[in-house]
């Protein structure tokens, strides 16, 4: 009998699958033949209609070159009631960021933690400037 509800974890990795194939450049009929299913079985996937069984997740990972844990890195049922699920846009830059050679990661990560690091500093003054207002 299928499920009327999708669970958090079938949305995430169907959105890591989705990540992983843009980044991959590779479109969804692309990864379906290459699965052997339909374009509609890949985009329920995408969607977490589908619960990904573990042997074709396993071959998701290998066709996208990803490491299998990364679909599951960081799910904590409890985390995502209290936060959400991490957007997309975030997802897709950690992407972008991880594709990168190590040198340049490595450059790039103090970029964003120099970045990270001034908006704390500044949050103190703009909280100031909005209880003024």
């Amino acid at each position: 009998m299928p499920r009327k509800n999708t669970l958090s974890a079938d949305v995430l990795i169907g959105e890591r699958v989705r990540l992983a194939r843009q980044a991959a450049k590779m479109s969804s009929q692309t990864l379906a033949t290459r699965l052997g299913v339909t374009f509609q079985q890949v985009q329920k996937y995408e969607k977490g209609k589908n619960r990904i069984a573990a042997a074709m997740l396993w071959e998701i990972a290998h066709i996208l070159g990803q490491n299998l844990g990364w679909f599951m890195e960081g799910f904590d049922p409890a985390q995502q009631s209290a936060r959400g699920p991490m957007a997309a846009d975030i997802m897709s830059l950690a992407m972008e960021v991880d594709r990168l050679a190590p040198e340049k990661r490595t450059h790039m990560l103090k970029i964003i933690q120099v970045c990270l690091d001034a908006c704390q500093d500044m949050e103190p003054a703009m909280t100031a400037q909005r209880e003024a207002a």
